[in-house]
């Protein structure tokens, strides 16, 4: 196949990582920013990630017998998770029925933002490090295994922080202009 006929070079790949780039930086580069300012480059990094996983073409699986290598230590993990939690203190915790837990409970159930923050991070930056690779068969089993993902988990995670953070930053706004949030 030629690298312009492969979907690992297509523009709608290349508008993807360029969104994980952003993400990525929303939260590695936002010590210095208020808690207004990071909710605000999360909620834009976190739609435009969204959109740019939904325009991705699709990958043929090309068995591969090794598993694919994990970038995202439980380390760096916890250290994103960590990251957000010190950005939203208390406005971390939110409440949702849409999730599988939901099916062992009649009320909502108690998520972090953080946690599925450090998620989703934790699916594509792995993607995005396989890719650096420059092994076609590793770059397409990595964007095979992203895109799964994303169907399964942390496209949900996507929808449910987004929706989480706009509350946040909307509701806030009206109870009092003077505070952060």
């Amino acid at each position: 196949m030629r690298q312009s006929e492969n979907p690992l070079y297509s523009a709608e790949t290349i508008a993807f990582f360029k969104a994980v780039n952003l993400f990525c930086s929303a939260i590695e580069n936002s010590q210095d920013k208020s808690k207004k300012v990071f909710v605000k480059d999360l909620m834009l990094s976190l739609s435009s990630l969204y959109t740019a996983a939904l325009t991705l073409p699709e990958f043929m699986d090309d068995f591969m017998e090794d598993e694919l290598e994990t970038y995202v230590t439980e380390e760096l993990y916890m250290a994103v998770e960590e990251i957000v939690k010190q950005k939203l203190g208390t406005d971390d915790n939110y409440l949702t029925t849409q999730c599988a837990e939901m099916k062992y409970s009649d009320t909502p159930v108690l998520h972090n933002i953080s946690e599925d923050v450090a998620d989703i991070y934790q699916a594509v930056c792995d993607a995005l490090k396989r890719l650096q690779s420059e092994q076609e068969q590793i770059m397409t089993a990595a964007m095979v295994e992203c895109v799964a993902s994303f169907k399964e988990y942390w496209g949900l995670n996507c929808v449910r922080a987004l929706e989480a953070l706009h509350t946040l930053a909307y509701s806030s706004q009206e109870e009092d202009e003077e505070e952060d949030f």
